[in-house]
C-alpha cells in the first residue's frame, strides 16, 4: 500500500544502481531523451525532430545512456546506405533511490528559479512584500503591488500540521502539479514547492 501523497510507481520500473547512471538521470537533457525513449522507440532523426537537438548531440547522449544500460538498440531498419537504428529505454519508469542521488541535484533549477524571481521583482518596482500575522496567529508573507506580471508567484507560510495533514498537503500539491504538468502552449515556467518539519 502506498502512502497518501505518494506517486504510483510504474511497472516495469528500472531502479538506478550506480552514481554514474544517477548523474545521467539528473541531467535535464539526458533525462528528457531517456523519458522520450521510454514512451516509444525512436531513431536519432526522430529524436532530433521532436526535441530540437542536433544529431551529434543526440548521438553522444544516446551512446552514453546505452553504456549506462538505460537505453538499448531495439532494431535496425534496412534502407539504401546506412540502416536506421531505433532505440528504446529499458523501462517506462526509472526509480532513483535517494542514496544514489547527488547532493543538490536540484541546485541548477533552484538557481534558475531564484534568478527568474529576482528578474520579476526588478520589473515591479512599485511592489513589495507584506509580512504579517493572520487572524489565526500564523506568520504570513504576501507579495503586493499595483503592477503584477503574472509570470511569477512566490509565497511563504509557517504551518502547524499533524502527520495526516502533512500527508494530505503533499497529496494535494502533487495533484495540483500533475494537473498542470501536461499543459500545452504558453511559455515554460519552473515550479517548486516544498515543506519540511521545523526543529
Amino acid at each position: 500500500m502506498r502512502k497518501p501523497g505518494a506517486m504510483p510507481l510504474a511497472d516495469p520500473m528500472f531502479t538506478i544502481a550506480s552514481r554514474r547512471a544517477a548523474t545521467a538521470l539528473e541531467h535535464a537533457r539526458s533525462r528528457q531523451i531517456l523519458l522520450t525513449l521510454a514512451a516509444s522507440e525512436r531513431s536519432l532523426g526522430d529524436l532530433a525532430g521532436s526535441l530540437g537537438l542536433s544529431l551529434s548531440l543526440l548521438h553522444y547522449h544516446v551512446g552514453r545512456l546505452r553504456k549506462l544500460g538505460l537505453v538499448k538498440l531495439v532494431r535496425e531498419d534496412r534502407r539504401p546506405g546506412r540502416p536506421v537504428k531505433r532505440y528504446r529505454a529499458v523501462a517506462r519508469a526509472f526509480f532513483l533511490p535517494a542514496a544514489k542521488a547527488s547532493r543538490g541535484s536540484g541546485d541548477g533549477l533552484s538557481r534558475e528559479l531564484r534568478e527568474a524571481l529576482e528578474r520579476d521583482r526588478a520589473k515591479r518596482q512599485d511592489s513589495g512584500t507584506l509580512y504579517f500575522v493572520d487572524e489565526n496567529g500564523a506568520q504570513r508573507m504576501r507579495r503586493v503591488g499595483a503592477s503584477s506580471s503574472g509570470d511569477a508567484f512566490e509565497a511563504w507560510i509557517a504551518l502547524s500540521l499533524d502527520k495526516r495533514s502533512a500527508e494530505n498537503l503533499a497529496r494535494d500539491i502533487g495533484a495540483l502539479f500533475a494537473r498542470y504538468a501536461n499543459h500545452r502552449g504558453g511559455r515554460p515556467h519552473l515550479a517548486y514547492c516544498a515543506f519540511a518539519r521545523r526543529r
